[in-house]
């Protein structure tokens, strides 16, 4: 049996979506199924990330929609197999869906944007404070809806963290030490953000215990910014740079506090109760961002996908320096963020997915 995860990633679109497929196709694996990519044929496709979980992969034209289709439907015809089909493109809707339904035993969508028909049998969207009504206009009434945070795709890795996690927060509040900042501004950066806070950061790196820059091997500017951080350290220690970060939920662990984007790495931040202040970087997360800000767990820098104004640069920069001594807002943000995304059930979604068979209608 195999499972299918019809997926793009690249620099301009970031990696979160194909990061979260991964996670799918691990808990597949686990399952006995065999997982196989299709991924759009974009320049720099990130496919080092595939073969470095250890899965196959196959790139495929890009294309419009009903061609994409037609096309996955050739590669399944090929395979000669029973299937499961994932999906997670923001192209694609209930077009690209039906095409490919009536090829597979069951047919997953992946989204949080709620803007476009979908025909499947199975939607999952993590975002924090999604509804059932949100979807109602928008997909066949025999689906079955995954909403909310608790159905993250997350690495199992961040829940098993959690306690140790809560032992971390609370020593560094007891203690009232230095921090440890993490900077992680989406894997791809496509905008360079993460030069703009290491020109910031740089004159007051001293005013920390460590600060880490975290981009992925396919970021835009990334020569540019190792080169800062190289020059840098020539004169001072106190900034590093992590590249394809292999223990991302130790890294987590061992920082006390984030600026981060309002993507999946949000909610990863959020399992181990880790403090962010949370720029918006794409307009998929401004539902998610403002769920965050409802739920008290991030201090909101406001909308980065535009390069910011100086002002604004300065602005937060100045709220980070008057956070980072706020021990008694930080421990409020950082208990919030531990009660973000249960533990209970994280992969309820997937397993429906893998073992669920439709029931044929007359």
């Amino acid at each position: 049996m195999y499972c299918l995860i019809r997926v793009n990633a690249h620099p301009s679109l970031g990696n979160g979506h194909l990061m979260r497929c991964l996670t799918l196709a691990r808990i597949a694996c686990q399952q006995g199924f065999k997982a196989l990519f299709i991924v759009g044929d974009y320049p720099a496709t990130p496919v080092q990330f595939i073969v470095a979980a250890g899965f196959n992969y196959v790139l495929v034209p890009v294309t419009e929609e009903l061609q994409d289709a037609h096309n996955v439907c050739e590669l399944i015809n090929d395979m000669d197999a029973s299937c499961r089909v994932v999906v997670d493109v923001y192209a694609f809707g209930a077009a690209w869906q039906q095409q490919i339904y009536a090829h597979c035993e069951q047919l997953m969508v992946i989204d949080d944007l709620a803007n476009r028909p979908h025909y499947c049998d199975q939607l999952l969207d993590h975002t924090p404070g999604r509804k059932p009504c949100d979807y109602a206009p928008w997909v066949n009434p025999s689906a079955s809806l995954y909403l909310g945070c608790e159905h993250a795709l997350l690495a199992a890795e961040f829940f098993a963290t959690v306690d140790e996690a809560k032992h971390q927060r609370a020593d560094y509040c007891a203690q009232q030490r230095l921090p440890k900042l993490l900077v992680s501004l989406g894997g791809t950066d496509p905008n360079e953000l993460s030069q703009v806070w290491f020109d910031l950061l740089a004159p007051k790196a001293h005013q920390f215990a460590g600060i880490t820059f975290l981009l992925a091997s396919n970021a835009v500017g990334l020569d540019q910014l190792a080169s800062k951080i190289a020059n840098f350290k020539q004169a001072s220690n106190g900034i590093e740079l992590v590249v394809d970060a292999k223990a991302m939920p130790q890294l987590l662990l061992n920082h006390d506090l984030a600026i981060g984007g309002a993507g999946v790495s949000a909610l990863e931040r959020a399992v181990v109760g880790l403090p962010s202040l949370m720029l918006t970087l794409a307009d998929n997360q401004l539902k998610q961002a403002q769920a965050l800000i409802e739920a008290n767990c991030v201090i909101a820098l406001g909308d980065w996908q535009q390069r910011p104004s100086q002002g604004a640069q300065q602005t937060a920069l100045k709220t980070l320096l008057e956070f980072k001594q706020d021990y008694a807002h930080y421990q409020r943000l950082s208990a919030n963020a531990f009660n973000l995304v249960a533990r209970s059930e994280p992969y309820r979604a997937i397993f429906d997915f893998l073992t669920n068979h439709r029931v044929e209608t007359r």
